[in-house]
């Protein structure tokens, strides 16, 4: 699904939200998706290692916290 359908889907109440890993935008930063509040994002961890694990952990908390 492309991402214009997917944003339509979600304007047109077909869709109620979505949850997405950005590393299917990998090395571009801009997407109408970003910014919906019916839409989550993850950043994709590159490296598992428990201090990446923990950086993102405290990200989305503050994502979270930022929305709120």
């Amino acid at each position: 699904m492309a991402e214009a359908d997917l944003k339509a889907g979600i304007e047109s109440g077909h869709v109620a939200g979505a949850a997405l890993d950005v590393s299917w935008r990998t090395g571009q930063a801009e997407t109408p998706l970003f910014g919906m509040d019916q839409v989550i994002t993850t950043p994709h961890l590159g490296a598992a290692t428990s201090e990446a694990q923990e950086n993102v952990a405290v990200q989305i908390a503050e994502q979270m916290a930022d929305s709120c």
